[in-house]
C-alpha cells in the first residue's frame, strides 16, 4: 500500500529565550494557532513540517538527526459531510498534490488516499499503554506483525518537549524489505512527527511539526 509523505518544511528552530525561570514546558503550553486539530477540524487549518535525516538510532547515546530546508504543508481545503479533504504540497515543488480524506469514526481518525484506501486509524483517546522509549529520533515500541500503537512522554523535538504523545506504528512492510514507519500525534496538535526507518541499516527521515 502506497503512503504518502508527510507535509511541508521550512528549516527554522524558534529557540524561545525565556527570560522567567527555565521551566520544562509540557503539552499545554506548546501552541500551534494554525495546526490541524483532530479534535477541532475546520477548513483552512494549516500544520506545516520541517524535514529531517536521521541516523544512528539505534545507539541511544548517539543518535543524529539533521534539519534540512525542505517545508511540507497539510491544508484542510475542503469538507464533504463528516469528511475532511487535507492536500498536501511542498513548498518550491508544482505538480499533482497528495490528498487524504480524513473522517472521524469511533473516536479515530481515519485517514484514506485519493482511491479511498485505507492509510491509518489513529485512536483519539489519550492512550496509556504499552509505554515505548525513545531511541534517538526513533520510538522503542515493538511491533513488526501488524500496525500498533503505544505512548511516549517528555518527547523532545526542534527545541520543544511534549508530555505525552500517542504513537501509530507500521513496521510491516520491512518484511519485505520496505521501510517502516511511525506517527507521533497530539489531538490537539495533529501529527507531531512522521518518521520512516529504513529495514537493513539504522538511518531514516521524516518531518516535524513547526509550532509557535
Amino acid at each position: 500500500m502506497k503512503k504518502y509523505l508527510l507535509l511541508t518544511a521550512v528549516v527554522v528552530s524558534s529557540l524561545m529565550a525565556c527570560k522567567k525561570e527555565d521551566v520544562t514546558p509540557d503539552a499545554n503550553e506548546i501552541k500551534c494557532t494554525q495546526c490541524i486539530q483532530f479534535d477541532n477540524m475546520e477548513v483552512g487549518q494549516i500544520s506545516k513540517y520541517v524535514k529531517f535525516e536521521g541516523e544512528n538510532y539505534i545507539e541511544k547515546s548517539n543518535p543524529k538527526i539533521t534539519y534540512e530546508a525542505d517545508t511540507l504543508i497539510w491544508e484542510i481545503t475542503e469538507q464533504q459531510g463528516d469528511v475532511y479533504i487535507i492536500q498536501e504540497r511542498q513548498l518550491g515543488q508544482t505538480g499533482a498534490m497528495p490528498i487524504y480524506r480524513v473522517q472521524r469514526q469511533d473516536n479515530k481518525m481515519v485517514f484514506r488516499n485519493a482511491d479511498d484506501v485505507l492509510l491509518y486509524e489513529l485512536p483519539l483517546d489519550k492512550i496509556e499503554t504499552p509505554k515505548a522509549q525513545p531511541k534517538g529520533w526513533e520510538i522503542g515500541l515493538t511491533c513488526q506483525e501488524e500496525p500498533c500503537t503505544g505512548f511516549v512522554e517528555n518527547h523532545e523535538q526542534n527545541g520543544k518537549t511534549f508530555e505525552h504523545l500517542n504513537i501509530y506504528k507500521d513496521y510491516t512492510p520491512m518484511h519485505v524489505d520496505g521501510p517502516g514507519s511511525f506517527l507521533l500525534y497530539d489531538p490537539s496538535l495533529g501529527v507531531v512527527r512522521h518518521a520512516w526507518t529504513g529495514s537493513w541499516i539504522p538511518v531514516g527521515g521524516g518531518w516535524d511539526l513547526i509550532t509557535d
